[in-house]
């Protein structure tokens, strides 16, 4: 084995929890390759990438259930767009899974997995002239997209109103009620992208295929404490008492990632910065069956929104500032649910865009907490610290490059343990469907932040 013969992690269970969870009892011959604290799409990615290596796994998480942390809040939108290379190069290699995804992650048919629609995203004219950007990205990484003019648009999108209402303002403000100064006259389409309308089902479909590999699972336990023993592994402390060691230790805690850093000490040499913010998802209906509906992003009115449905659609914030940003200093405090004010905002601006839709005086939606980098970006890498790794930065920005995700961050792992250093040796991590490569310097923690980050 490669943890140099140390027992796997061995379990003893008593009832299960909610969810269908197993709650662990005890832990016993608590020594792995790998630990990863997280259990959302990303933390679940890693422990299946590893399993396939050979690795003895752990995973721990405060949820009942895998996905249930900022996973559960994500729009689930798969776009192969993106203002850098990586990323696009990434999804649309992850594409290629989602799209075969039962098969993917080996779920009988007996058994609920997580479907991809492949509904398309339409990218309208802003005030910031990104299309070509965005159509130089798709093209040098070889991914379909084509130029679409107004009545060609129109055409595709018969339930929009495709004028000028920008720039993005709030419904209270005079600015948002001002007649349209013209028309959307373009628009970049990418046929092959589209959404996972339950991306928590997407995380436990993955968890499932790395426990037939052999990983293991802690749920419903934070970890509180970090520390190395004298051989050099690491002992965390779950809140019940119980010690787990490990040779390596993945933090994609999400949310949570920034108090799991502070507990492994590590961040001290990061040159990108990192924050909790909350964000809102709204649910919004037509009065009518949408034809065609489409994954779009509005620039003009600083939203994005895909399909929900056949009569409405999941609105969420595109970061214009008439929206702001709500930093959270305590992951494990915040509101969940959708206010009013954030409904009014995007729903309001949502109804411009599709005339048809029937605002109900209450929120509906969600609010969750996503873990953010300064530039959109995540940060896939190693630490200063021996055997401490990090997959953050995550939160409303990789659900897309999940599939991918794990095996790029295993590539860390095992070349650490081959005694490779990756900061003055990058990996080259080779695509097979997208058939190019990407340097693993790209994600990296001392990177100088790049402008080409964005989220969705």
């Amino acid at each position: 084995m490669p943890n140099g013969g140390k027992s796997l992690l061995i379990f003893l269970y008593s009832v299960k929890g909610d969810g269908g969870e197993m709650q662990t009892a005890h832990l016993r011959g608590h020594s792995v390759d790998l630990a990863i604290i997280g259990a959302g799409i990303v933390g679940t990615s890693i422990a299946v990438a590893a399993a396939q290596r050979g690795l003895s796994v752990a995973v721990i998480d405060a949820n009942p259930t895998p996905g249930f942390g900022s996973t559960s809040a994500s729009a689930g939108i798969v776009r192969v767009h993106a203002g850098d290379f990586a990323s696009s190069l990434m999804s649309h290699e992850s594409v290629f899974a989602w799209k075969n995804w039962r098969d993917f992650v080996g779920v009988p048919a007996s058994e609920a997995a997580a479907e991809f629609v492949q509904c398309g995203t339409f990218i309208l004219e802003d005030h910031n002239e990104t299309l070509d950007k965005y159509a130089a990205v798709l093209e040098a990484n070889g991914i379909g997209f084509s130029f679409l003019g107004h009545d060609t648009l129109q055409e595709e999108l018969p339930w929009a109103d495709l004028e000028k209402f920008g720039p993005p303002a709030h419904p209270d403000s005079e600015e948002f009620w001002k007649e349209p100064d013209g028309l959307i006259e373009r628009a970049l389409h990418t046929a092959s992208s589209g959404y996972v309308a339950d991306p928590a089902l997407a995380a436990q479909n993955l968890a499932q295929k790395a426990r037939r590999l052999g990983a293991h699972f802690v749920m419903g336990q934070r970890v509180v404490g970090a520390s190395r023993g004298a051989g050099g592994n690491w002992q965390l402390t779950l809140q019940d008492g119980n010690v787990l060691e490990s040779a390596n230790v993945v933090n994609a805690a999400g949310p949570a990632s920034i108090e799991v850093n502070r507990l492994l000490g590590v961040g001290n040499d990061f040159t990108v910065g990192q924050r909790i913010i909350r964000q809102e998802l709204h649910h919004v209906t037509a009065s009518e069956e949408i034809k065609n509906p489409a994954h779009i992003v509005d620039g003009d009115l600083g939203i994005n929104f895909r399909p929900e449905g056949k009569d409405g659609f999941m609105v969420g914030s595109s970061g214009d500032p008439v929206d702001g940003e709500e930093l959270i200093s305590d992951s494990n405090k915040y509101r969940s649910d959708a206010t009013r004010d954030g409904w009014y905002r995007q729903a309001g601006r949502a109804a411009r865009r599709i005339p048809s839709l029937a605002l109900t005086a209450i929120p509906k939606g969600v609010a969750g907490l996503y873990d953010v980098t300064d530039d959109w970006l995540p940060i896939f890498d190693k630490t200063d610290q021996p055997g401490v790794f990090i997959a953050i930065g995550t939160s409303g920005n990789q659900f897309k490059t999940a599939p991918v995700a794990g095996d790029f961050l295993v590539d860390l792992v095992v070349a650490q343990m081959n005694g490779v250093n990756t900061d003055e040796h990058p990996l080259e991590v080779h695509l097979k469907e997208a058939g190019q490569s990407i340097q693993t310097s790209v994600f990296s923690r001392l990177r100088t932040v790049n402008d080409g980050g964005m989220r969705g």
